[in-house]
């Protein structure tokens, strides 16, 4: 894969959730660069399931290309970083990472990761993310948009493949087996009171879990079928794809172009496929860029966007 070296002067940093874990991240503070309006927005960049702001390559490229444009850049962990982790702080001490992480415990953390950003002197925040890191950041939003835990300085989300956690979806794809032979040792499982041992799944791929995470995030209430806090925005949002991975990516991701096509909330959400693009875009990268860049050189200033768009049911 690769070395991928980083811009200007990336620097350790820390916060602690308002439930008292510590998080950490590589903040690259755009004020260094000398760059003209440098500093005034911070973009927060969370990679995807089991990933973590030190190794993943896409975001480290995404939070280079952020940079470039003058943002100060923090690749952030959440609870959910790496596949098991040990979170520790104030609050004391508890399992995290994948195979233990609540999904939507991350708006927690995000708050968090946005104070930070305040407290170094942006004034705006774009939240960025990459497959479940999308699906964080637009879950984030939507509770901002609710009251809920995110501060009123967010600016705008950009979902890099956000996938559909949508259970009957995938329960009736191609994949039903093998994911229907994980779903229910899961519910098995927390039947016989092991809802917090982790056990091998096979799906969306062979790796620990929880039964109490992956009833969680792949469970019959569908919770993080992202499709249905669209209409809660009220920032703007953009949504990447690769076209091979609508393609070929499975019941994830599937048609997925043409359901917010059909169920588009208004125009504040913008959809953009990049031909030929895998779900890590590789090879494809400076398209991805382009998409990226020619939205937020038309992003409207902090504080002016306003949703339009109608409920979706």
């Amino acid at each position: 894969m690769g070395n991928v070296t980083l811009p200007g002067e990336p620097r350790l940093v820390a916060c602690e959730t308002a439930d008292g874990f510590e998080l950490h991240g590589l903040w690259i503070d755009a004020a260094n660069s000398g760059q003209a309006g440098a500093a005034r927005d911070a973009a927060i960049v969370l990679p995807g399931v089991g990933g973590n702001f030190y190794a993943s390559r896409l975001c480290h490229r995404i939070a280079g290309h952020l940079y470039a444009r003058g943002h100060s850049v923090l690749l952030a962990n959440t609870r959910g970083h790496d596949i098991v982790a040990l979170l520790s702080g104030s609050g004391g001490t508890a399992w995290g990472g994948a195979a233990f992480e609540i999904v939507a415990e991350c708006a927690a953390d995000i708050e968090a990761w946005q104070r930070h950003a305040a407290q170094a002197g942006c004034r705006a925040v774009l939240l960025v993310g990459h497959s479940l890191g999308a699906i964080k950041v637009l879950y984030a939003a939507s509770r901002a948009a609710e009251g809920g835990h995110a501060n009123g300085r967010l600016r705008a989300v950009i979902a890099v493949s956000p996938p559909r956690l949508n259970h009957r979806r995938i329960a009736q794809s191609a994949e039903a087996d093998v994911f229907l032979q994980s779903y229910h040792e899961a519910v098995l499982r927390e039947q016989q009171g092991r809802a917090e041992e982790p056990f091998f799944v096979h799906w969306p791929f062979r790796t620990l879990m929880t039964p109490r995470t992956f009833l969680d995030k792949y469970g019959p209430a569908s919770r993080y079928d992202f499709l249905r806090w669209l209409p809660r925005l009220t920032v703007p949002a953009l949504l990447t794809y690769g076209s091979r991975e609508i393609a070929e990516g499975g019941a994830a991701f599937a048609g997925i172009d043409e359901a917010i096509a059909a169920r588009r909330p208004g125009t504040h959400v913008t959809l953009r496929v990049v031909d030929g693009a895998d779900h890590f875009y590789r090879g494809f990268e400076p398209a991805l860029f382009d998409a990226i860049s020619g939205w937020l050189d038309v992003l409207p200033p902090a504080g002016t966007f306003a949703n339009t768009g109608e409920p979706l049911h």
